[in-house]
C-alpha cells in the first residue's frame, strides 16, 4: 500500500475540506492547505530531502492555514498514539490483548503504521461524518483505553486537530542515533461508524448517556477508496513478520507519494 493509498482510507472524501500536511522540525511548523491529497507531494518531498518530521491532520478544514478543532470539518477515523512500551512487540500484545478483551478485534481490524519510536493505530470509517459527531465517539474510545490500561497519548485520541506521522517519511528526533523510517505494518479493515460507537460504548464500564445521531455528509463524494474483506491476521504476527522481512522502505524524497513500499 503506498501512502497516498493509506491516506485515501484514513481521511475524508475530496471536497470535502481542505486537507493538510505539516512539518513539526523548524520554529516555523510550516503548514500546507490543499484541495486534494496528492497534492502534498512536492511538499512532502522537499521537507523530506531537509530532514524534517512531516505529518498529516486527521480532519479537513474549512478555511486555510489554520489547523484548529474548531476549523476542523469532517473526518473519517477514529485512532490511537502507543507509548510507554519497551518493544513493539511489547506494544502489539497489548494492542492484540485490548482488542480482544474488549471484542473490537470481532468487527475487523485496525491499520497499523510503525512512527519510528511506537504504534499509530487507526480504525477508518466506511463514511465521513462530522467532527461534532465524532467527538463524544472519540472521549469514549480514550475512556475505554484507560479503563483497559492500553498505554496511549492521552492528547491525541479526540484531538480533531491532531497529525500524525506520515508513512514513508522519517523520525528525526534526536534521541535517536539516525533517522527511523515511518512504515506502514499492517493493513486493516473499515468500520461502521454507528456500529464502532455504539460497540466501544458497551464496553465503557461507566457509560456516558447515549450518543446522539451521527452528522454524516449528504454530499455525493468522488474518492475511490480499497474494499478490505474480512478481518486481517493477529497483530502480533503481522508485527513480527514485518520486522523480520526487515520491511521495503522506500525513501520518499525519491519517488514522492505514491510510491510503492
Amino acid at each position: 500500500m503506498t501512502p497516498l493509498e493509506f491516506l485515501a482510507v484514513v481521511l475524508p472524501s475530496p471536497d470535502n475540506g481542505l486537507y493538510c500536511a505539516a512539518e513539526l522540525t523548524t520554529k516555523k511548523k510550516e503548514h500546507t492547505f490543499v484541495q486534494k491529497i496528492e497534492e502534498i507531494e512536492p511538499t512532502v518531498g522537499k521537507w523530506v530531502k531537509q530532514n524534517k518530521d512531516i505529518y498529516f491532520a486527521l480532519s479537513t478544514f474549512e478555511q486555510s492555514g489554520k489547523r484548529t478543532a474548531d476549523n476542523a470539518r469532517h473526518i473519517r477515523s477514529l485512532f490511537i498514539d502507543m507509548d510507554g512500551y519497551e518493544t513493539k512487540k511489547a506494544a502489539a500484545l497489548a494492542l492484540d490483548g485490548f482488542l480482544a478483551k474488549t471484542g473490537i478485534d470481532l468487527l475487523g481490524s485496525p491499520y497499523i503504521v510503525n512512527s519510528g519510536g511506537g504504534l499509530h493505530c487507526y480504525w477508518p470509517f466506511t463514511e465521513d461524518v462530522t467532527v461534532d459527531a465524532w467527538k463524544p465517539v472519540a472521549e469514549n474510545f480514550k475512556r475505554l483505553c484507560k479503563q483497559e490500561a492500553l498505554s496511549i497519548d492521552m492528547t491525541v485520541t479526540a484531538d480533531a486537530a491532531r497529525v500524525l506521522r506520515i508513512p514513508e517519511t522519517f523520525n528525526n528526533k534526536a534521541k535517536y542515533a539516525t533517522p527511523r523510517p515511518v512504515r506502514i505494518l499492517a493493513e486493516g479493515d473499515t468500520f461502521d461508524f454507528d456500529d464502532l460507537a455504539n460497540h466501544i460504548q458497551s464496553q465503557l464500564k461507566n457509560a456516558p448517556p447515549p450518543l446522539p445521531p451521527k452528522g454524516k455528509t449528504d454530499l455525493a463524494l468522488p474518492g475511490k477508496r480499497p474494499e478490505m474483506a474480512g478481518h486481517g491476521e493477529v497483530i502480533v504476527g503481522k508485527v513480527e513478520a514485518h520486522a523480520g522481512a526487515g520491511g521495503d522502505f522506500v525513501d520518499f524524497g525519491e519517488v514522492g507519494v505514491g510510491g510503492s513500499g
